[in-house]
């Protein structure tokens, strides 16, 4: 897709102009999600799927055919898992965005920053999709998946995502000037999908590890969208809001200011 924006300051105003471009580069990134190989719409499904597939095996090859207090293990499973992914390829697909979209920085109306942006709310609109399909499925297999408190469902899963936001405005500018840490990031991601109660209840764990874990605003996240679904779900009694909304707003804040220290750098790498 060809991105054309073109910019008239007798007519249109930075927001106008600010506006198109997220638009343009919005249907661009969608349209290449979708249609760049053949699996297209059908990777975003096959993908969850497949994780709840293997996990579960490894739940029955442990032997232990219920050990969630109050929830039922495989909507427990699903939710942590898409929210995890929300927050997860948020920031790895922030993450090459720059380096991806490049070519486009020709054109003086876009700036890096709108690159990440598109990605990021790219991503929101599919998992979403994809989230809310699970939930109707399950549903109607008759599983408890119906959230207990919708409004703060919703709220802490935009803020699961504004998260991965935060961190994939900061990661893209590091990687767009060191390469190289792409690597590390994507190494890293592994053991966070273990240390955020994807797989286990953080409260199985030993209680010497729960104030480690318990760094990990995802892990709160996690926990506290499962809350909003279970009712009477049996969390650590440490998890709250305010921690990683607090991560959450501060890492926004700081990738943009980094977006704007590093504009120019970052365009001649």
């Amino acid at each position: 897709m060809i991105i054309s924006v073109t910019s008239d300051k007798s007519t249109r105003t930075a927001w106008q102009v600010t506006r198109d471009v997220w638009r343009a580069l919005f249907l661009r990134e969608i349209s290449a999600r979708i249609s760049a190989d053949r699996f297209g719409w059908t990777w975003l499904f096959i993908e969850p799927i497949l994780h709840i597939v293997i996990l579960i095996a490894i739940r029955e090859l442990l032997g232990r055919t219920r050990f969630i207090i109050n929830a039922e293990f495989i909507p427990w499973l699903v939710i942590g898992l898409m929210s995890f992914f929300v927050f997860q390829k948020s920031l790895t697909r922030a993450m090459g965005a720059i380096n991806a979209n490049k070519g486009l920085f020709t054109y003086r109306q876009i700036h890096p920053v709108d690159t990440v942006l598109s990605r990021c709310l790219v991503e929101l609109l599919l998992k979403s999709v994809v989230f809310a399909i699970f939930i109707v499925a399950l549903s109607v297999l008759d599983a408890k998946i119906i959230p207990h408190d919708v409004i703060a469902v919703i709220l802490l899963w935009l803020g699961c995502w504004g998260l991965g936001l935060g961190c994939g405005l900061v990661i893209s500018v590091v990687v767009a000037i060191l390469p190289e840490m792409e690597k590390v990031v994507n190494i890293a991601m592994t053991p966070m999908y273990f240390l955020s109660g994807v797989m286990l209840p953080l409260n199985l764990l030993p209680r010497n590890l729960h104030d480690v874990l318990l760094l990990n605003p995802v892990a709160h996240y996690l926990e506290l969208i499962r809350l909003g679904f279970f009712g009477n779900y049996h969390t650590l009694f440490s998890i709250n809001v305010l921690y990683p909304l607090v991560f959450t707003f501060s890492s926004i804040l700081l990738g943009l200011t980094l977006h704007v220290v590093f504009k120019m750098r970052v365009k001649a790498q």
